[in-house]
Formats: structure tokens, C-alpha cells, sequence
């Protein structure tokens, strides 16, 4: 993970504090009503955030494929057409990274 300079923090539930060097976005992409790649909800836990995401997927996903455990895999051009797909994926943000100048 890069070198971040954050002031955020977050505290977990035995009072220990730590530093938020990044968070991970729950992305939606539905063509059809106009959201691609939309952050709909914003975590500090990868596990939250992917739980969240392949819940979504199991009871909205279409016209991709999905791994078992819901993950979005890949748009299924075979069995869809590209504006009717409905998929949520994870992604990563670094929160103040430090910039080389």
C-alpha cells in the first residue's frame, strides 16, 4: 500500500485506535438507468464493503457473471446486451497519498 498522511481515524470496538489510510467504494453499474461505475456506499472495511457488494449482486445482478459467492466476474455478452446489465463491484481508494513532487 502507498505511504499516505491521514488525520482520520477510526476506532474499533475495544477502544483502539488507528489510522483510515483508505476506504473502499460499493460501485454500481446499471446502464439502463444511467449509473456506471456510481459509488453508492462508502466503507473503512474491505470485508464490509464486499459483503455489501455481493449481497447486491445476488438480489439485483444481471446479465453478468458472478462467482459463487456473488463477486462480479464479467458482463455476459453472450446471454445480455450491454445496456441491460446490473452489477456491483469494490473499489480501493488511498486516502492523502503522499505525492513525490
Amino acid at each position: 500500500m502507498a505511504k499516505t498522511k491521514t488525520h482520520i481515524i477510526e476506532q474499533d470496538k475495544n477502544g483502539n485506535c488507528f489510522p483510515v489510510e483508505c476506504v473502499y467504494l460499493v460501485r454500481q453499474t446499471q446502464p439502463e438507468e444511467d449509473y456506471r461505475n456510481t459509488t453508492i456506499y462508502v466503507f473503512t472495511d474491505k470485508r464490509d464493503a464486499t459483503k455489501e457488494a455481493r449481497k447486491l449482486n445476488k438480489e439485483y445482478g444481471q446479465g453478468c457473471i458472478f462467482n459463487d459467492k456473488g463477486d462480479f466476474v464479467e458482463v455476459d455478452y453472450e446471454d445480455s446486451y450491454v445496456d441491460g446489465v446490473h452489477y456491483y463491484d469494490v473499489e480501493e481508494i488511498i486516502i492523502n497519498p503522499i505525492i513525490k513532487e
